[in-house]
């Protein structure tokens, strides 16, 4: 009786997620489809190496989770001026995705436009994981309603970066190469 039990909610969770499957794969690009069909293929799967009801009920809902993930939007997506296939897609969409760097809008990256020194201290303080960060900034034109003050106040304290003899930082000016080799250098020590 148990046994029959067990392979009743396997076969009603291979259906609910065969069902997932035909609703979600509607329009999809071919790599999102790809990326569905492993889910439920995964899923299915799950579902059947499960030894009990209980995991079962555990591995359908992580197959829903992963088909739903599968199938949403891109990060990189989102920005009408990256095009999937470019040879930097992907990079654009991990970096969105992991939160490391945000668009210029909400709808554009402008892949061709210059770094800022302030916009690139701001990927690196996330890519450290936003640490928490005493002090002040100290440089004349480091406002600390500035979105990049925390991310400058950490980069000095930790010696990937530093001011102009003027006392400014100049967020705003160019990234040189020199100054990204040094701040990459510095922050990879």
């Amino acid at each position: 009786e148990a046994a029959a039990a067990l392979a009743k909610a396997k076969l009603e969770a291979i259906d609910s997620v065969n069902a997932l499957y035909k609703a979600l794969n509607v329009g999809l690009s071919p790599r999102k489809a790809q990326e569905l069909a492993a889910a439920e293929a995964a899923g299915e799967t799950a579902i059947l190496a499960a030894a009990t009801i209980a995991e079962v009920d555990v591995a359908l809902s992580n197959a829903r989770v992963a088909m739903e993930a599968a199938v949403a939007e891109d990060s990189a997506a989102k920005f009408s001026d990256i095009q999937e296939g470019t040879w930097y897609y992907d990079a654009v969409e991990f970096m969105s995705a992991s939160g490391y760097m945000n668009g210029t809008s909400d709808t554009t990256f402008e892949p061709y436009s210059i770094l800022t020194r302030a916009q690139l201290i701001t990927v690196l303080y996330r890519i450290a994981g936003t640490p928490e960060v005493e002090g002040t900034a100290g440089f004349s034109d480091v406002s600390e309603n500035a979105y990049y003050y925390k991310a400058i106040v950490w980069a000095v304290a930790n010696g990937i970066a530093k001011g102009h003899v003027d006392g400014t930082f100049r967020p705003y000016e160019d990234i040189s190469r020199q100054d990204l080799a040094m701040m990459l250098y510095k922050y990879a020590k």
